[in-house]
């Protein structure tokens, strides 16, 4: 760290997540290890295609795991993450039945994987998801965060 760095804050802002999972039509296929230890939010209702909140955090500091998992009902799911304004992922999982499937962003999404890095920001943090079916808690997002 350089002393400019004390002060202006070391890491900059995550400005793309790529990985395995960095592309439409991919889905990780079981989410089990990485949502060990994270918060789950149930997505509550959700209309086809339309993008909902899941996650919104306001001030700096870091995810150091992330991921949406389905909770058994066919579906394709889309998740969109913005950091600090400017949009780092946006895909859609192929279409899957499986409970604990789904979108996987950083973590780790198995015992035999990589820790991946985390997803940094200064000022704000919003993770937002859609179905592509009406119902109610249709995925879950699971998350570990340190804000500062």
């Amino acid at each position: 760290m350089t002393l400019l760095s004390q002060f202006v804050g070391g890491r900059l802002a995550t400005r793309a997540i790529v990985n395995t999972w960095s592309v439409n039509g991919a889905a990780q296929s079981d989410l089990t290890i990485a949502i060990v230890g994270c918060v789950l939010v149930p997505s509550g209702l959700m209309s086809a295609g339309v993008l909902k909140q899941l996650l919104s955090i306001n001030g700096s500091g870091d995810i150091s795991s992330l991921c949406v998992a389905n909770s058994g009902v066919n579906q394709t799911i889309r998740v969109k993450v913005t950091v600090d304004g400017v949009v780092v992922w946006d895909y859609t999982t192929a279409s899957s039945s499986g409970v604990v499937v789904g979108a996987f962003l950083t973590g780790r999404p198995t015992v035999s994987a990589a820790q991946t890095g985390p997803i940094v920001f200064k000022t704000s943090v919003l993770v937002e998801a859609a179905s592509s079916v009406n119902g109610t808690d249709t995925m879950s997002l699971a998350y570990a965060c340190m804000t500062n």
